[in-house]
């Protein structure tokens, strides 16, 4: 089967207003579906010609995107009736014959399948009901949406508090009916008139179904929006059984428009449809490089696609993720109740620990069942979750399985640039890291222990809310203060002194970074000297740190100032890294600020520029360090701190 395109779902703006992320929704689109000829694309009706195959894969993807299995997609047998059905967690994946269907349980999918009659979904978020109902002409007369609004009431939902989209469906300038058409509604109320227009033929009007449904919702007591998207207009996106006829084609297909509470037990920190956006750029990627599969051994690349959080990494383990966004983690028995608590993986496999165990050959054996034989496989190799043994392992069981592809940095660059979502992680990351030095600088001072200054570091971001950091903060006094590393022992600060401290603050696994050299006592020349550089260098930085240059550009700017201040024995070789969410042992991301990197900078990259300046000759240490936010110009320090000299 081949993929068509990534699910393109049209959202509504009322449901992002005023339900929130508890609550997932989308209005699919024909994109995104392995269908062919007439139902090209997307299409989920069971009632077509499709092939059955198609149709059960199709439908199988739309609950994948709502991080669901298919058994959990609900739907009905439409029968353009009145009709709504009460679903619950003993939903068997029967169709009854009904028009409209109404959840208090999560993780169930609710669906309703068009080709230019309205699909309208509800939703009140305070009492986590929803409801999804399909509205033709004759289940809008006849009280399909008044029907859904009472079956969500009787699952507590408020009128007052439901709102209600009603999503793409066929436009007035494109429906046009006869006479007794006309008459039928007029009869029923006769200020539905208002709904035709004359048609350029004698005898036809034009019909505004969705005014009436938008009039309807609202006398029924609900806050409606209508999206306005024309599904006979719109070939490209969607199917219109109105425009099929027009052609005297023989067939149709059928889109779905779906809703669903998402579940209270998984330790989610994105939303469904952010994790869904992420597999669909990585199975693009995938497509781009021609890989039929990946093997995911990066802690980062499975938080980032899935949320699977442990530290389980330190022994075998992978993710397969195929490129029709079919996903299985093959891990131990210790980290299956972690990824089913933590991630929206469905297919977890165990490999068993035994003497002499090679979990490689149950991959390979996982990977025939898959269909991967002489198959391109990605594979993460440049990643603290393979160790040497299982590359050569790895190497030995598929060299002749299929034709292998080092593709380690294929997730690590789509993960360089971060969503609105994951922005908010990291500006709470950097708040944290400003929290941790309003806590050290008190207890930086002659006699202050470094002990008690990373115990208060850490500490507070405990406290605040924060995570362990990927690595050790470092801390260093007297001639320590020159490392770049964290090393075992305390020491107790002189009243003449240095401190070199480098921390993040960290929310769930993203980092802000920041670095500082504290001076105890009267600053010396040097001290002042290297700031000044330091300094100098940064605020350059900022100048270069937007489009239109890459990450080399960042380091030749380092390097240039640094030399020309005569500083080129005591500067490092990288000033900097991308950061983002990251495993022990290093918060540093694979992008580096160092010569000739060819990465380009682009608007939401987190990125931490700091200088680090050693001076062994003299014994002086001065660093200075801040995470940025890229944009589409001048990037945004992240600190309140600023880059001002910190004495005590």
């Amino acid at each position: 089967m081949q993929h068509d395109a990534a699910l393109s779902p049209v959202q509504s703006s009322l449901f992002s207003e005023k339900v929130g992320p508890a609550i997932a929704h989308g209005y699919f689109t024909r994109q995104g579906g392995v269908s062919e000829g007439l139902y090209r694309g997307l299409n989920v009706g069971l009632g077509s010609k499709d092939e059955r195959a198609h149709v059960n894969e199709n439908r199988s993807r739309v609950a994948r995107w709502f991080g669901a299995p298919l058994e959990r997609l609900a739907t009905v047998h439409q029968v353009h009736s009145p009709d709504a059905v009460i679903i619950d967690g003993s939903y068997d994946g029967a169709r009854p014959d009904a028009d409209a269907l109404v959840t208090a349980t999560p993780g169930i999918v609710l669906g309703v399948l068009t080709a230019d009659c309205g699909p309208i979904l509800f939703a009140d978020a305070e009492a986590n009901v929803i409801g999804a109902a399909h509205a033709g002409w004759k289940g809008a007369l006849g009280g399909v949406l008044e029907s859904t609004i009472d079956a969500m009431v009787t699952l507590g939902a408020r009128r007052d508090r439901i709102v209600a989209c009603l999503g793409p469906s066929i436009s007035r300038r494109n429906y046009e009916v006869g006479a007794e058409f006309v008459e039928r509604f007029v009869s029923s109320n006769e200020s539905y008139a208002s709904y035709f227009r004359p048609s350029d033929r004698d005898g036809h009007a034009m019909f505004d179904l969705p005014g009436l449904t938008i009039r309807r919702l609202t006398e029924a007591g609900v806050t409606a929006e209508n999206l306005d998207i024309c599904t006979y207009a719109d070939e490209e996106r969607f199917f219109s059984y109105r425009r099929t006829t027009h052609r005297q084609e023989p067939d149709y297909g059928r889109q779905i428009s779906a809703i669903c509470i998402r579940g209270p037990d998984m330790a989610l920190h994105f939303a469904q449809e952010e994790y869904a956006s992420r597999l669909e750029r990585l199975t693009e990627k995938m497509r781009e490089e021609r890989l039929d599969a990946m093997l995911l051994f990066a802690q980062e690349s499975m938080y980032w696609l899935t949320g699977y959080d442990t530290f389980g990494y330190c022994f075998f383990q992978t993710l397969v993720v195929k490129k029709d966004g079919s996903m299985v983690l093959l891990t131990r028995s210790a980290d299956l109740r972690q990824a089913r608590h933590t991630s929206n993986i469905e297919r977890i496999e165990i490999w068993v620990d035994r003497a002499n165990a090679d979990p490689t050959l149950d991959l390979k054996n996982l990977l025939s069942e898959l269909d991967l034989l002489g198959c391109r496989i990605g594979v993460e190799y440049d990643t603290h979750g393979m160790t040497g043994r299982v590359a050569r392992l790895l190497d030995r069981q598929l060299q002749t399985f299929g034709e292998l592809i080092d593709a380690s940095l294929l997730v690590s660059r789509l993960r360089l640039i971060k969503s609105d979502a994951e922005i908010a992680y990291v500006e709470k990351a950097a708040s944290l890291a400003d929290d941790a030095l309003d806590a050290a600088l008190p207890l930086i001072r002659a006699g202050g222990n470094e002990a008690d200054i990373l115990a208060a570091m850490q500490g507070k971001i405990l406290a605040g809310g924060g995570d362990y950091p990927a690595n050790e903060f470092i801390i260093g006094s007297g001639a320590d203060a020159l490392l770049c590393r964290y090393k075992s022992g305390r020491r107790v600060l002189d009243s003449q002194d240095q401190l070199t401290l480098e921390w993040a603050g960290v929310s769930a696994h993203y980092h802000a970074a920041m670095m500082r050299t504290v001076v105890i006592g009267e600053p010396t020349n040097r001290h002042r000297e290297l700031y000044s550089a330091c300094r100098e260098t940064i605020q350059a930085i900022e100048m270069v740190l937007r489009p239109g240059n890459t990450f080399g550009t960042v380091f030749d700017m380092h390097a240039k100032i640094m030399d020309e201040r005569g500083l080129a024995r005591h500067r490092l070789n990288a000033c900097g890294y991308s950061l983002g969410a990251r495993f022990s042992p290093s918060w540093m991301e694979h992008q580096m600020f160092h010569v000739g990197n060819p990465q380009e900078i682009e608007p939401n990259m987190s990125l931490f520029v700091h200088m680090i300046i050693m001076d062994s000759d003299s014994g002086t240490a001065m660093t200075l360090g801040q995470t940025y936010l890229t944009t589409t110009d001048t990037p945004r320090a992240l600190s309140r701190y600023g880059l001002d000299f910190i004495s005590a």
